[in-house]
């Protein structure tokens, strides 16, 4: 009876364990030329795209509401000038993005692409945003995207800011 016991409780920790990377999600996107993995309880992306078929959107949200992400794909004839997207995008009045928390953007360079992050802040959310560039030098099919991570100032735990930071980490530009 004991033994029977202990490996039913092995076979539920076993299923918890795995239903965590079994719920997760990968989105690739083969025309915009990005990919992102999603841990468990993230919704299914709602997607729009331009008339032109130069940019998309991606809108998931935790089924707990407690993060939202704003995905922004352009393609982009040359490589783009990135502190100028940054600008554009920070000053584009549909986007409401709050005030930034610091003048300091992190950088990071991964060859092909390169990116800078910045957090920014009002009275009831905490932001995240990720700007990144693609550059192709052999090719005039270029791209930027914008990776926007948006949260509750009273949801923003250390476990929050750890899934946002390995969400962030997943995305990549794909060649």
């Amino acid at each position: 009876m004991k033994k029977k016991m202990t490996k039913v409780i092995l076979k539920v920790f076993l299923i918890i364990f795995l239903s965590g990377n079994l719920f997760a999600s990968d989105i690739k996107d083969d025309d915009y030329k990005f990919e992102i993995t999603l841990p468990s309880g993230w919704s299914e992306p709602k997607i729009q795209e331009a008339e032109k078929k130069d940019a998309i959107s991606y809108s998931i949200n935790r089924f707990d509401e407690k993060s939202a992400i704003l995905i922004l794909a352009f393609k982009v004839n040359n490589i783009k000038d990135l502190t100028d997207f940054v600008w554009t995008i920070e000053k584009d009045v549909t986007l409401n993005i709050p005030q930034k928390d610091s003048e300091v953007y992190l950088k990071f360079d991964e060859g092909y692409y390169d990116g800078m992050q910045m957090f920014y802040s009002d009275d009831n959310f905490r932001e995240s945003i990720y700007y990144f560039r693609t550059k192709y030098t052999d090719t005039n099919s270029n791209f930027a995207y914008v990776v926007r991570f948006i949260t509750p100032k009273d949801a923003l735990s250390e476990k929050m800011k750890t899934e946002i930071k390995e969400i962030a980490d997943s995305f990549k530009p794909v060649q």
